[in-house]
């Protein structure tokens, strides 16, 4: 149930960042609504580091799920603020838990993010990892 729940997450946060980018629908098309609960946050990129040397990038691009529209407000002001902790959450992440060679652990990513940007501002409900991908250098 637990999964479930996530791939519904995950595919509510791609329908959010397809009508935060702007895409377009054909004429005749209808575009999906947006749902204004969701704030994308511009990509993180991150080194993989093991011992003193690094060993490729971390890719992240997350959606912010906030309670009301309201907070998704505050948390769209918020986003600079809110991207350095998030860029020292994936840094950690990277750091302790990630290999250019191994899948990513996503949910651990997730919940990982989410409990430091909850504690940073308690307008975020969750952490939407939409796209995740680990490099060598």
């Amino acid at each position: 149930m637990a999964a479930f729940r996530s791939l519904l997450h995950i595919a509510a946060a791609a329908v959010a960042i397809v009508a935060a980018t702007g895409s377009s629908a054909s004429e005749g098309e209808s575009q999906p609504a947006m749902d204004a609960t969701f704030v994308a946050m511009p990509e993180l990129v991150v080194p993989i580091i093991d011992g003193d040397r690094a060993d490729g990038r971390l890719k992240i691009k997350i959606v912010l799920r906030a309670a009301d529209v309201t907070a998704a407000a505050r948390l769209k002001a918020a986003i600079p603020s809110l991207r350095e902790s998030a860029l020292a959450s994936a840094s950690e992440f990277a750091r302790l838990r990630a290999s250019p060679y191994k899948p990513v652990d996503v949910a651990r990513l997730a919940q990982d993010m989410t409990r430091v940007l909850r504690g940073r501002n308690p307008d975020v409900a969750s952490v939407l990892v939409v796209e995740v991908s680990a490099r060598p250098a």
